[in-house]
């Protein structure tokens, strides 16, 4: 059998099926549960507690994962693999957007070859987000309490 994808979970769930999902860290563990039909192999930033011995997963590295990951995958033939993104590899848009291409592209072969990764403008400007400067909309808001704010998911945060 092949690897699983995405689309074999969305046809699983689609036809009210389970999936079966659990952790595993290192090679042999993975193929013992690839091995029982486990639809996802996990690999948790659980693991700084686990292996590591740590009292928490905030040690946890991107190269931690990509190491335990790497290992998971060589263990498994059918398991789709799943990876957590440690503490602070998520804490900009940038760093979430790099540490994903990371993860994906050293530890499975989700992300083919050909595909490209774009990098949004993060200073771009949006038409409605520059009709409600957060320096005019404040007072508004405060002279008519009794109004219900309503705004776009691209208005500014502040707002």
């Amino acid at each position: 059998m092949r690897r699983r994808t995405l689309t074999h979970l969305h046809k699983l769930k689609a036809k009210g099926e389970k999936i079966t999902c659990l952790t595993a860290y290192d090679a042999s563990f993975a193929r013992l549960i690839d091995q029982a039909g486990i639809d996802i192999l996990l690999v948790g930033d659980s693991l700084g507690m686990v292996i590591q011995g740590h009292d928490s997963t905030l040690p946890v590295t991107v190269d931690d994962m990509i190491y335990h990951c790497q290992q998971v995958y060589r263990g498994s033939e059918q398991a789709l693999l799943m990876v957590d993104m440690p503490f602070m590899s998520y804490a900009t848009p940038r760093t979430a957007l790099e540490t994903a291409a990371r993860l994906m592209g050293e530890t499975s072969k989700i992300l083919s070859p050909e595909k490209r990764v774009l990098m949004p403008t993060l200073d771009a400007e949006c038409s409605l987000d520059l009709s409600c400067p957060i320096e005019d909309f404040a007072p508004f808001c405060d002279a008519h309490p009794d109004h219900t704010v309503v705004v776009y998911a691209n208005t500014s945060a502040a707002v």
